[in-house]
């Protein structure tokens, strides 16, 4: 009988393992090193899948181009000893009256969910700024801890730009994107199209042309530090947008909002505008100053300091808009306010209570509350009733910036990374804050508005992926990590009958030849 049982164990065996020989392996990401898989970064990106990590340990490695049209993760060790040296080709065009020379890009990306960390990377061959940028398109692009040489081009939105040195700057056209803590170091500067976007803790330094450039609405610029333009420091052409604690410091001009509904607070402005010149012989017609505005903006809280022009307020067209103009300290500029520009609105220097200090003021304040008894005349049609005594506590204002700052963050708990038996598989997360809508998207289909967790129902066999989406009270989105998962196909119930019968069968007969070999 031991013998009997241990065969029957044995057969049992034999068919649960055959029951399970098609399961499908666990779904997930790989990690492909080089040089250890593969010599090239080029042979790595080609032999990657969606998801993948590509790291590159320190060395130089010299690549011609580099093209990419998958979600992929691209990781330098060490980005002061992980260099990437591209050499993007040279094309010419005859356009008749003259031969134009320029270079394609030495990087470019087609594809969702791309992050580049940890490099420097180099174009030794391009010896003008024509050409040669690195070029991605796609949504959530994540360019993040580098040294970049070429210039940089995003296109698409949720993109997130931060702790780079960029020689030539950055362009990122689209939505709620943010460029952070980046260092403009050559001739670029951060141009920006697109709503929502945050331009917020970089250093820009030394160029000719803007150092920042805002385009969109309901944008954030804060707590940059430009430097040393020809041009416009940190130019804004928005509505609803926030420029806040910024310092910026000989420019043409300091700040320029062209839009309505601003806010500009809190920022250091000096030693900008255009000194007056054999073509501009007055400062009036130098058209420079610390800050330039059309629209009806609210502009408070600012240091405006040894600028040949402090302010300038005009319109393009003759609407009646007001700019409010509150708490600055207007120090030592040359002209505190320009008074070219007829006025079309009726742009306020107070705010019914307070004004601004001016240096230049020299009335009194016979009952001490701080505020002048008689106003601060700038010409016919403009005035501060109020003028304060003594310059504005700018670094006391405050702004509560929590939902620009943090935008919602998105912890994805179910499904996870796994394979799971067919049956209802739930869709369970977490959202950092108060939410006006959430989404998913399974598959790369159309997005399905939700209200919370839900059961996904249903799912077709095979592999799966799915992302969920959040927009927060002020407009701002955010994504959700990637989740690949996949559902079992059962083993078919026929074979799974057949399979027992097959095994009951021989159980069976092996019984019966048991019993006649015992008698």
């Amino acid at each position: 009988m031991i013998r009997i049982s241990a065969l029957l164990l044995v057969l049992m065996l034999l068919t649960s393992s055959y029951l399970f020989m098609s399961l499908p392996a666990k779904a997930g990401s790989e990690t492909i090193v080089v040089p250890d898989d593969y010599s090239t970064i080029k042979e790595a990106i080609n032999a990657a899948k969606e998801g993948d990590t590509i790291f590159v340990k320190k060395g130089t490695y010299e690549e011609k181009t580099l093209n990419i049209d998958k979600a992929i993760s691209l990781t330098g060790e060490d980005r002061e000893y992980t260099k990437i040296n591209l050499y993007p080709p040279l094309y010419q065009t005859d356009d008749i009256k003259w031969l134009w020379s320029y270079y394609g890009f030495a990087i470019t990306v087609n594809a969702n969910d791309f992050k580049l960390s940890g490099f420097t990377i180099d174009t030794p061959n391009v010896t003008n700024l024509h050409g040669g940028a690195i070029s991605i398109i796609g949504n959530k692009t994540q360019i993040i801890g580098n040294k970049i040489t070429p210039s940089l081009s995003v296109k698409g939105s949720y993109a997130n730009i931060e702790e780079n040195t960029l020689s030539r700057g950055v362009r990122l056209h689209g939505s709620y994107g943010h460029i952070s803590e980046n260092i403009i170091d050559g001739s670029g500067s951060i141009h920006c199209r697109g709503s929502y976007n945050s331009v917020n803790a970089n250093n820009v330094a030394g160029r000719n042309n803007w150092g920042i450039n805002v385009g969109g609405d309901f944008c954030l610029v804060y707590g940059n530090r430009v430097t040393d333009s020809n041009s416009v420091c940190i130019y804004v052409d928005s509505d609803g947008t926030i420029v806040g604690k910024n310092s910026v410091d000989n420019c043409g001009i300091g700040i320029d909002i062209t839009g309505s509904n601003n806010v500009v607070y809190g920022n250091l402005i000096t030693n900008c505008g255009v000194k007056p010149s054999v073509f501009a012989p007055d400062i009036e017609s130098s058209q420079g100053s610390g800050i330039r505005a059309s629209g009806s903006n609210f502009i408070f809280a600012n240091s405006i300091a040894k600028n040949v022009v402090g302010t300038r307020i005009y319109r393009h067209n003759r609407t009646n808009l007001m700019s409010n103009l509150y708490h600055n300290n207007f120090i030592d500029n040359t002209l505190q306010v320009s008074t070219r520009y007829i006025l079309y609105g009726s742009d306020s220097f107070d705010n019914g209570k307070e004004g601004n200090y001016w240096s230049d003021y020299t009335g009194e304040d016979v009952n001490g509350d701080g505020i002048s008894d008689s106003p601060y005349v700038i010409d016919a049609n403009r005035s501060d009733r109020y003028p304060l005594m003594a310059p504005f506590d700018i670094d006391g204002v405050k702004l509560d910036l929590s939902d620009w700052m943090s935008p919602p963050l998105i912890d994805l708990i179910s499904p996870t990374n796994t394979t799971y038996v067919p049956a209802d598989v739930t869709l369970e997360f977490t959202v950092s804050k108060q939410t006006s809508w959430l989404s998913y998207s399974l598959d790369d289909k159309a997005n399905l508005t939700i209200t919370g967790n839900i059961t996904l129902g249903k799912l077709a066999y095979g592999s799966h992926k799915i992302q969920v989406y959040a927009t927060d009270l002020v407009g701002h989105k955010s994504t959700s990590e990637t989740t690949y998962f996949s559902v079992l196909e059962p083993f078919p119930a026929t074979l799974l009958l057949a399979s027992i019968g097959t095994t009951l069968v021989v159980v069976l007969g092996l019984l019966v030849y048991f019993k006649k070999r015992k008698r």
